[in-house]
């Protein structure tokens, strides 16, 4: 199969560097690397610049913009015709040896086209929690079966031996059949950061499409710190968002809007009792934001 892989970036050439690298060793080479740079500088381009094309093409882009769901979108506009699968990377994962081979080898089994998309194994994220009974008291995130909540808010597959049916994939590693392009793109209401863009589109994509879990391609997101939010920011943009999408995703009934409202709740209670108190003000600063539409992580002023 030729695999398409987008991976935008922004200013983190060394954290790239290693994506590409553990690109490179892999058993099963891509077609190409789609490359959106929205970077301050000219490093990422010099440095693709040096990279070895013999078994694959790389196709760098200077954007002009800084937002990961529009430079996901220029990146689908750009992939090969007869392409038939495209992966999101995030410029920060290194892949192990075969998680290309794995993803080929599972979707080209799937013949019948049973499964349109999927997501490997994140091997250094997955977490046990002595509280985790209050994530699923509140209708919170938590590693489960990748499946979403009432709340509108995802699960994370946990680790299996066996590849599963899953709703939700992570944008660090994001696996689809081109054909799901003719029918989804990323909501480009979404700006900066563009927290829970994964949320929203595997969320779209899985009531159309089934999505499977693939334990056997397998990764690990390093989670760089260049251009993370601090707390405050990145509760508020993550708020705000997850009021965008609620509002936009999820049918409206006393059932779906108490278990929103708990889950709310949930996330004020448990950065109190863990003192997280710059969270507190970032909920409290997304959701007046929202309210007063001021936003800062969403584009549209008519929002309801």
């Amino acid at each position: 199969m030729k695999i398409s892989i987008i991976i935008p970036t922004l200013n983190r050439t060394e954290d790239l560097k290693k994506t590409l690298n553990s690109i490179k060793e892999q058993s099963y080479s891509p077609y190409e690397i789609i490359i959106p740079d929205q970077s301050d500088d000219d490093c990422t381009k010099a440095l693709i610049e040096t990279v070895s094309q013999d078994t694959y093409k790389i196709k760098y882009f200077s954007l002009d913009f800084k937002s990961l769901t529009k430079a996901r979108n220029f990146g689908i506009k750009n992939i090969t015709p007869d392409t038939n699968l495209v992966i999101f990377l995030d410029d920060d994962v290194i892949l192990e040896k075969n998680y290309l081979e794995n993803v080929n080898n599972f979707f080209e089994s799937d013949t019948s086209k049973e499964y349109y998309g999927g997501s490997g194994y994140i091997k250094n994220v997955e977490r046990k929690s002595k509280i985790g009974f209050l994530y699923s008291l509140f209708g919170l995130q938590e590693y489960k079966d990748g499946k979403f909540k009432i709340s509108g808010l995802p699960t994370f597959p946990k680790y299996s031996a066996v590849p599963y049916p899953i709703e939700f994939i992570s944008g660090c590693n994001m696996i689809y059949r081109k054909k799901v392009f003719d029918d989804f793109s990323f909501d480009e209401v979404m700006i900066k950061y563009c927290y829970m863009e994964d949320v929203d589109f595997s969320y779209r994509v899985s009531r159309k499409y089934k999505l499977i879990f693939l334990p056997e391609a397998q990764l690990i997101h390093n989670v760089s710190q260049v251009n993370r939010l601090k707390i405050r920011e990145n509760r508020s943009f993550f708020i705000q968002n997850y009021l965008y999408l609620f509002n936009k995703n999820i049918k409206k009934n006393l059932g779906t809007v108490f278990v929103f409202l708990i889950s709310i709740t949930g996330m004020f209670f448990l950065s109190l009792i863990f003192f997280k108190f710059n969270a507190i003000c970032g909920y409290f600063d997304g959701i007046l934001r929202f309210i007063t539409k001021k936003y800062t992580s969403l584009t549209r002023e008519d929002i309801k």
